[in-house]
């Protein structure tokens, strides 16, 4: 129903507005369906909508993506669990290559990332990698984190032109307060919300985004907030 209103009454986007979701797996599970709405709501209301995965797929949310027309990057990587702290780095670079090279060919206007996972890297990523405009959703209470609960709130969130709490309780478990998301708060200079999709996606429509370079110029852009018009 709620990808339903959505579709209905969708924001208006810049014609050439680029997403890229990024996810560490797509499977079959709560995380994926939100991801094929998000990317299905979004692609409605004109935007071009990518979604990158870095590790495990299944074929069925995979095709499921494509069958809507949403384009799907399959980065392959390996994360298999245990080694040594130097494979762990491989790892790390790894998906920093790949994930880098991935962006610089798409050149996204938006990153939206999906689970803060491995860690902060992937923000850490778009950020180095010039992407304008960066917002992360946990899925998670800060319990999940253990000792690293500190990640989300001192990393994660600075990063970010938005972060953005699957639920009040999820973000008041690390930030100790909990609102929805508004453009108003958002441009008073608030960066953490608990998630309200619609309302994220009308302040992607109002955003003015910078000019594009051109296409010979390296994809860079600014941390500057999303300003509503």
């Amino acid at each position: 129903m709620m990808l339903q209103r959505m579709i209905m009454s969708p924001p208006e986007f810049p014609a050439n507005l680029r997403l890229m979701i990024c996810i560490p797996c797509l499977l079959v599970g709560g995380t994926e369906v939100h991801t094929i709405n998000l990317a299905r709501a979004m692609q409605v209301a004109g935007a071009d909508v990518t979604v990158c995965c870095y590790y495990e797929h299944d074929p069925i949310t995979v095709n499921a993506l494509r069958r809507l027309g949403v384009a799907v990057e399959l980065l392959g990587l390996d994360r298999q669990s245990g080694g040594s702290a130097g494979r762990g780095l491989l790892r790390g670079v790894a998906l920093a290559k790949a994930l880098t090279d991935c962006i610089h060919r798409l050149r996204p206007d938006v990153v939206h990332v999906q689970y803060m996972a491995p860690g902060a890297l992937p923000l850490i990523i778009a950020r180095a990698a010039g992407v304008p405009y960066v917002v992360a959703t946990v899925h998670v209470t800060a319990n999940h984190y253990g000792r690293r609960s500190w990640l989300p709130r001192k990393v994660g969130a600075p990063l970010c032109d938005a972060f953005l709490c699957v639920s009040g309780v999820a973000e008041h478990s690390f930030f100790g307060r909990s609102s929805f998301f508004t453009e108003a708060g958002w441009r008073e200079g608030r960066r953490h919300f608990r998630r309200r999709t619609r309302g994220v996606l009308a302040s992607f429509g109002r955003a003015r985004l910078r000019p594009r370079r051109a296409a010979g110029d390296r994809h860079r852009g600014t941390t500057r907030p999303l300003q509503g018009t």
